[in-house]
């Protein structure tokens, strides 16, 4: 383990990486399902809602 000098910058990095990971797969995931729930409405009867 290095030092403990840094903490506060490698976790706003840790947290900046996260929230754009998070911000990613949301759209990533949510345009797909807004294709098929516009293209099928009658099949998809549960929405996955996180």
């Amino acid at each position: 383990m290095p030092q403990m000098a840094p903490l506060p910058w490698v976790t706003l990095m840790i947290l900046t990486l996260f929230t754009l990971f998070l911000v990613s797969s949301m759209i990533y995931f949510n345009i797909p399902m807004k294709i098929k729930i516009s293209t099928k409405p009658n099949s998809i009867n549960f929405p996955i809602k996180w």
